[in-house]
């Protein structure tokens, strides 16, 4: 018998026990509660292993249940950044390969080519106007030592 049954019987003891007059005791036969307890004692052990084994085997079984859960999240994750990796390495190759990108950096040379030629025509230009300016000047301050040499001579007479 279990000890939940075990109890019943004797609860029905109790309840089926004759009251004694102005109290509130009841008389039961020691004989029957006693061999309900020993009975009950006998079960205890058997439900206790019972009870323990449960216990034990829903532990296992939770302890693999999140062993497979982890090793089920971390092959997600690798699935997940392969995925990712190879995406990038797909939208990458697309980019380069695409007309638009080839166009682009066709475009982008001529653009710096253009920008060198102009610049190298400024540099060009640039020295040839100093280089005026400066025979310009020249020519001025040969005239102005011109006129210093014909004012010197003027005043040694």
């Amino acid at each position: 018998m279990d000890i939940i049954s075990l109890l019943e019987e004797l609860e029905e003891l109790m309840d089926d026990a004759n009251s004694v007059p102005f109290s509130k005791k009841v008389s039961v036969n020691p004989e029957d509660v006693y061999g309900i307890i020993s009975d009950m004692k006998e079960a205890i052990p058997q439900e206790i292993k019972d009870a323990q084994w449960v216990n034990s085997e829903r532990e296992r079984i939770l302890a693999e249940a999140n062993s497979q859960a982890d090793a089920m999240k971390e092959k997600a994750k690798e699935d997940i950044k392969k995925g990712y990796d190879e995406a990038n390495r797909k939208i990458k190759q697309l980019v380069s390969e695409h007309n638009i990108t080839v166009e682009a950096n066709t475009e982008a040379e001529k653009i710096v080519s253009e920008a060198k030629a102009t610049a190298q025509q400024i540099a060009t230009n640039s020295l040839a106007y100093v280089d005026q300016l400066l025979t310009k000047t020249s020519d001025d301050l040969k005239n102005t030592l011109k006129v210093i040499d014909e004012n010197r001579s003027q005043l040694k007479y």
